[in-house]
């Protein structure tokens, strides 16, 4: 399997450049993309309990899912991807666009917090404002959601296990700025 995760870093454009890196996964391999971007400024808080508490059910509603399009399956991050390869391909699907969104983006950041030592947070940017997961330990930062959205607009699968396993090495082997 070949999946590209994007990751994005802020830096002085001459000292950082676009770099691609190949890392294994159960499935295969996943080929990231980290790719300098402009530095804009990102003001971070925790969610309200009643976000958090919205996050965690929705998050579990992601088995109905699982079960709705890949029957039978362990649960992994794999069969995750193949439940939204499915769902994409069904004329008649069972779960909206902005539902997949939620539970499947709420899944793949649980996972992250309660395996990679990270935390729910709410991003304000110039931009807007997004729910997202944060490393605990160093400047990484992954946007569930809007990984999800983007795939449903692009058509794209397999990708689930992609950022997990992106998002691990970015927190092991990157260089990023301790918090």
């Amino acid at each position: 399997m070949r999946v590209v995760a994007l990751l994005l870093c802020s830096c002085v454009a001459a000292s950082c450049s676009k770099e691609i890196k190949t890392i294994p996964t159960p499935s295969g391999s996943v080929e990231v993309s980290k790719e300098p971007a402009e530095a804009v400024p990102q003001k971070f808080a925790s969610l309200s309990e009643a976000e958090l508490t919205r996050v965690k059910a929705d998050a579990v509603r992601a088995r109905e899912f699982l079960a709705a399009y890949a029957p039978g399956t362990a649960g992994s991050l794999a069969d995750f991807d193949k439940a939204f390869q499915a769902w994409q391909h069904d004329g008649n699907r069972r779960f909206s666009s902005a539902d997949v969104v939620v539970v499947l983006g709420s899944y793949i950041g649980e996972r992250l917090v309660s395996d990679l030592d990270m935390e729910w947070v709410v991003v304000t940017d110039q931009y807007g404002r997004d729910l997202a997961v944060r490393s605990k330990q160093v400047e990484v930062v992954s946007f569930p959601f809007a990984s999800v959205a983007k795939r449903i607009e692009s058509g794209q699968y397999g990708f689930v296990e992609g950022i997990y396993y992106a998002v691990q090495d970015a927190i092991k082997n990157g260089s990023y700025k301790t918090r």
